[in-house]
């Protein structure tokens, strides 16, 4: 693994780690996006899918993205934006990618798939794997209201809220939403409605719950081993295609 800071990063947090894809090099790249209330956790909560990601071949790449109260939705989807064209800069080779978020993680990897798949031309979007992410960030439709709190802090616009929770309307890719069944963040069937729309604009979905779980189960989940770890990487494994 070897960590490249972001161009002009202004602090620590703007790095993204990168991960060589072991044997043969897969044409599909992964950008693994971690979670954390948006304003907490870092990208070393994803180093053992990366890993895992990387042992089957697939160029990785896992980014940091601003945390500090003064930042908002706009200021963490650009550093999204940047792991996403470095991780194609770093690996030419590749041909697409798949963004992989957690909660927090989730949200900003559906919402810039929502909103344009394409907008790294070298390295466009074939799929999503959202682990525990929400079908929508609307305030009636989120489970606790510690989750608005941060979500308002966030400063969206309306278009931003809209992206999960209006028409879809961007080329369809393949999304895998891989679900704890004791969820408390978002509930699943917001999930499911989103997987409703996204299937009418012709997107291929899968949902896999994983027993036994609660919110945030995929850290250190790999490390773990057992059944819930194995039902969560063949989920990753059918969407890769490995």
């Amino acid at each position: 693994m070897r960590a490249i800071p972001h161009p002009g990063r202004t602090v620590d947090l703007q790095t993204i780690d990168l991960y060589d894809p072991e044997g043969d090099a897969s044409a599909l790249a992964v950008l693994f996006v971690h979670g954390g209330g948006w304003y907490g956790g870092d990208r070393s909560h994803m180093a053992d899918w990366a890993r895992f990601a990387a042992s089957l071949g697939h160029p990785v790449g896992s980014t940091g993205y601003r945390l500090a109260d003064d930042t908002g939705f706009d200021d963490k989807i650009a550093d999204v934006i940047t792991g996403w064209r470095m991780l194609a800069e770093q690996f030419p080779d590749a041909e697409s990618v798949c963004l992989v978020g957690s909660s927090a993680g989730a949200h900003l990897v559906t919402a810039l798939t929502l909103s344009d798949p394409d907008l790294v031309a070298e390295l466009p979007i074939s799929a999503v794997l959202s682990f525990n992410g929400p079908g929508s960030v609307r305030r009636d439709r989120l489970a606790r209201p510690e989750c608005w709190t941060r979500i308002n802090q966030l400063g969206m616009s309306q278009a931003q809220f809209d992206l999960l929770d209006g028409p879809t309307s961007v080329r369809p890719v393949s999304w895998s939403f891989v679900h704890a069944e004791d969820e408390n963040w978002f509930p699943h069937t917001h999930v499911a409605d989103l997987v409703s729309r996204l299937e009418a604009a012709g997107h291929r979905t899968e949902t896999t719950m994983v027993p036994g779980t609660s919110h945030g189960f995929c850290y250190g989940i790999l490390a773990k081993g057992g059944e819930q770890a194995e039902i969560s990487m063949a989920a990753a494994r059918r969407l890769w295609g490995d």
